[in-house]
């Protein structure tokens, strides 16, 4: 009797466990929702992930509704080449903003291995075209592909 009490207290916990993971990712999606909602129709269009082409391969950016920014570079450890979000390290964190026709990045944190670590850095990037589906930067940069919004 005693097992089978302990055994209903787990499987509860677990049942409340489970619930609130679920409601916290929809909470988490909702204010996604929101946020991105009361964006001006500019900064909509460089909400999701982009990826870029560089010399050693490929380089992926997620701008948030909430202007926050990653970006990250393939793992490394892998011999196909990488193609969801989670194929790759991120360790460039900070914030993403718009001034007219430039988009400002505020790096908080730079933890790539063979970097120093960078706090406050801030790279300017002025947009020469921008759709759903590719944005062109002035200068020698690869233009950013859109991956998913």
């Amino acid at each position: 009797m005693l097992h089978a009490t302990r055994g209903k207290k787990l499987l509860f916990a677990l049942v409340i466990l489970a619930s609130s993971a679920i409601v916290a990712f929809a909470a988490y999606r909702v204010r996604e929702a929101v946020l991105f909602a009361r964006l001006p129709e500019a900064e909509k269009k460089i909400v999701g992930a982009w990826s870029w082409t560089y010399l050693e391969g490929v380089g992926r950016m997620i701008f948030t509704p909430d202007h926050r920014v990653k970006e990250g570079f393939p793992k490394g450890d892998d011999e196909r080449p990488p193609r969801s979000d989670r194929d790759f390290a991120y360790r460039t964190f900070g914030t993403w903003h718009l001034e007219h026709d430039v988009l400002v990045l505020i790096t908080d944190t730079d933890l790539r291995p063979w970097a120093e670590p960078i706090m406050g850095k801030i790279r300017r990037e002025k947009i020469v075209s921008i759709d759903d589906n590719r944005i062109v930067f002035e200068g020698n940069h690869s233009p950013f592909e859109r991956v998913h919004r």
